[in-house]
Order: structure tokens, then sequence, then C-alpha cells
């Protein structure tokens, strides 16, 4: 289940979820992908309602394997890292049809914004990655990710997930040698 807390800085965390609201939608669905790869049992799904905390999430029955796992938890990151480049890329090769190229920033944008597991996310691979850790040592290497996936959290206060976006746009346009600087 994903609690990620919408409020970065001063903004009330419920506007934040309408604004980035295709974000939170490709979030919970690339968890709902990743589920149906792994052959994890799906319980109950939200994929967006503004006025609940946590806006969207997916419950699920607890993974055989810890690849399950770890692969359920980073499936937002996946997903959408590459749609957000994606739709980087065609808002850079349609930079001529301004109100196109305003929607597909903002699209690509919203959606890179939560590319990150939330920390509810991270307790979970934490707790799988402690319960499984006597019989395969190999998932300690699970800890960094659950790290990463908290200090990315944090840094959410001073937008970092922005940020990583905006990052998502200027790889895209240098992918295909196109400068993102030229775009407006």
């Amino acid at each position: 289940m994903d609690n990620a807390d919408f409020t970065p800085g001063l903004i009330p965390g419920q506007f934040i979820a309408w604004v980035t609201f295709p974000g939170i939608i490709i979030h919970e669905l690339a968890h709902v992908i990743f589920c149906l790869i792994t052959r994890v049992p799906i319980h109950e799904v939200r994929f967006f309602h503004p006025f609940k905390t946590p806006p969207g999430y997916v419950l699920h029955g607890k993974p055989q394997y810890f690849v399950s796992t770890l692969l359920i938890t980073i499936g937002p990151l996946l997903v959408n890292t590459l749609l957000a480049m994606g739709v980087f890329i065609l808002a850079i090769l349609s930079k001529e049809v301004k109100l196109l190229l305003f929607f597909l920033l903002w699209l690509g944008t919203v959606i890179g914004m939560h590319a990150f597991p939330s920390t509810t996310d991270a307790s979970t691979l934490l707790d799988e990655t402690n319960e499984r850790i006597k019989s395969n040592f190999l998932v300690v290497l699970a800890y960094p990710i659950v790290l990463l996936i908290y200090i990315a959290d944090f840094l959410s206060m001073v937008w970092f997930d922005a940020f990583y976006a905006l990052g998502l746009l200027f790889l895209g346009g240098y992918l295909i040698g196109v400068s993102t600087f030229t775009l407006l």
C-alpha cells in the first residue's frame, strides 16, 4: 500500500494530488502491473481519490519470492521514469505546437514526480528484507534501495521529485540530440 504524503513545502496535499493526478494513477498502475507480472494477488486498488490519504494505493498479497517484492516496490520508478521520458521526447518532437508542448511537459513532469516508491513501499521492502535475510543473504542488497527511497521522500520537501522529473526532460532531449533549452 502506498502512503505517500503529498505535502511538499507549504502547499496542501490535496492541491498537489489534483495537479499531479496522472502521476499518481500511473504510479499505482505500475504496482498493479508488477503484481500481475509476479502473480501476486491484488486485494484492492485505489488509483486516485484526492480527498483521501493516501490518494492512491494497491493492497496485495504477500509475494512468495523476494524478487517479486522488489519488483512491486520499484515498479513505479521503472514505469513512471520510462513513461515520463517518452512523454518528454514527444514534447520535444512536437515543440512547434505550443499547446501540445505545454500539455506534454506538464504530463511528463507529473508522471516523473511520482516515480519514487512511497515510504510505505520502502517499509514493506525493509520488512521483507529483514524477514528473508536469514535464508538468503543476497537480499541485503535491498537495504540501499530502501535507504534511497527514504532519502527521496525526505528530499521531496524541497521538490526533489520535481527536479528528478526535470532531469528526465533533459535526459530525453539528450537521448534524441535536441537541446531542451530551446523548447520555449
